[in-house]
């Protein structure tokens, strides 16, 4: 089977992730599940944003230098509104946060599964955690955004066994389909969703399947003569990324270092992911504009 090569990775570290951790359920400690977490975003999950400017100039937003600077100024400014409105408003940050997330994970299959199917795998892997360790994602949602994060984990952890038998059908589903790397993807999700600690979850999804083939994907559209530039383009932004949000970090100078980490991970991959996603949407409307 001529499976994405991220599904080749994901596939076999999520199965051997959900064993281990089964059979050794604290083999990973709070410290080290904190330090991948940072590294992982750091190596794989920033660089996945950073080719935004060439997802700007092929939908035409991006033409001069004039109009790259004016759309850096622009992004930089969402970055700057949704660290702002999560300051001021931590839990409506946090709802909001989720349902963007789940509406871009989902974007994940959208090569392979109907929109419906699509829907339900995004939003069913970011409720995996909370519906099978529910105390461990409270204690995350509150480092996140104070007491009120622990009444949204309670009250998306009663859809209970709802959410994997979903996560199941639409791998069933994807199977019928023929849609073999899908259903295994799905599966592996359900697993790991059980059986390993939120953090490690996050770390094991977004930086072996969901970063991966965003970035195999923006190569693989543009020509050979252009990976240089995007590679240069990707070193950049991911650097320029972390001077923005590294900063931040005086914000959460009350705390302990392991809780001011993963604010940053979070509130900062908040941050990048809502502009990130504008200019998806925007892109994706030219195309469908373009194809019609």
């Amino acid at each position: 089977m001529n499976w994405p090569a991220e599904t080749r990775a994901f596939v076999p570290i999520a199965l051997i992730s959900a064993v281990a951790l089964g059979a050794f359920p604290s083999a990973v400690p709070q410290w080290l599940q904190v330090t991948l977490l940072a590294l992982g975003v750091v190596i794989l999950g920033l660089p996945h944003g950073a080719l935004d400017p060439a997802i700007a100039g092929r939908a035409g937003l991006v033409k001069s230098s004039a109009s790259l600077w004016a759309f850096n100024a622009g992004y930089t400014g969402v970055v700057l509104g949704v660290i702002a409105l999560w300051w001021i408003a931590p839990v409506l940050s946090l709802v909001l946060f989720l349902a963007v997330s789940a509406w871009h994970f989902a974007g994940d299959w959208r090569d392979t599964l109907p929109s419906w199917a699509q829907g339900i795998g995004g939003a069913g892997l970011l409720l995996m955690p909370i519906i099978f360790h529910t105390q461990e994602v409270a204690d995350i949602f509150v480092m996140l955004s104070g007491p009120g994060g622990a009444v949204v984990a309670e009250t998306l952890s009663q859809l209970g066994w709802w959410v994997p038998l979903a996560m199941l059908f639409v791998a069933g589903f994807a199977l019928i389909q023929r849609q073999w790397s899908s259903a295994m993807e799905l599966t592996a999700l359900v697993l790991i969703g059980i059986f390993a600690p939120p953090l490690v979850f996050f770390i094991i999804y977004f930086c072996s399947l969901h970063s991966p083939r965003h970035l195999r994907e923006h190569f693989q559209r543009a020509d050979a003569s252009e990976h240089k530039r995007l590679w240069r383009m990707l070193i950049v932004y991911t650097l320029a990324t972390l001077l923005l949000i590294i900063p931040m970090l005086w914000l959460w100078s009350s705390v302990s270092l392991s809780e001011s980490i993963v604010r940053l991970v979070f509130v900062g991959l908040a941050a990048v992911t809502v502009p990130h996603m504008m200019l998806m949407v925007y892109a994706e409307s030219k195309t469908s504009n373009t194809q019609c």
